[in-house]
């Protein structure tokens, strides 16, 4: 694995960590970014009409940490490298989007000074429609306790205003579905 910093100063382009294994390649748009002390927010280039933005608020954390997203519709999933087919998320009405995060250093534990947002714009409204966020575990989607915010094509997911916090070594899946 090439560091962030160097992949830029090589030129690399978007999307080299979403197809990489181990796990499931997304085909769909990447982005790179640093979480730091300060926080950050990440937005991804729309994708079939979805456009994703993930924001993580001042903290405490030791260092900073290079992560990526990349999101992808059922289709722009491929296979892991053993040749398995992806889970669909299934448990809940359609399944809109997935999304992949990626952080290559070990597991990192923090204190949050503020709420992680997440926020999902569709190409048409969620009024009047339940959704729900899920993550994989294994091969389980387990649904997230928290229910968005539904404003026309706009659904917003806050979790939690202080607290702690951990980023997982390696690829964690999220789902989006709505009925």
């Amino acid at each position: 694995m090439v560091p962030l910093a160097a992949r830029r100063a090589l030129g690399a382009g978007a999307g080299t960590i979403c197809d990489q294994s181990p796990g499931y390649p997304f085909h769909g748009p990447c982005a790179e970014f640093t979480l730091t002390k300060r926080g950050a927010t990440e937005r991804l280039a729309p994708n079939h009409g979805y456009t994703f933005a993930h924001t993580f608020p001042a903290n405490d954390l030791a260092r900073p940490i290079d992560l990526t997203l990349g999101d992808a519709v059922a289709a722009q999933i491929g296979k892991d490298s053993s040749g398995a087919s992806f889970p669909q998320f299934t448990g809940f009405g359609t399944t809109l989007l997935y999304v992949v995060s990626y952080a290559p250093r070990t597991t990192e534990a923090f204190a949050l000074h503020g709420a992680i947002k997440i926020v999902l714009h569709g190409p048409a409204s969620f009024a009047g429609r339940t959704c729900v966020l899920a993550g994989l575990l294994g091969r389980t989607w387990l649904k997230a306790p928290i229910r968005p915010t539904v404003s026309g094509n706009t659904l917003t997911f806050v979790e939690g205003l202080r607290g702690e916090a951990s980023i997982a070594r390696g690829k964690q899946y999220t789902a989006f579905a709505c009925r």
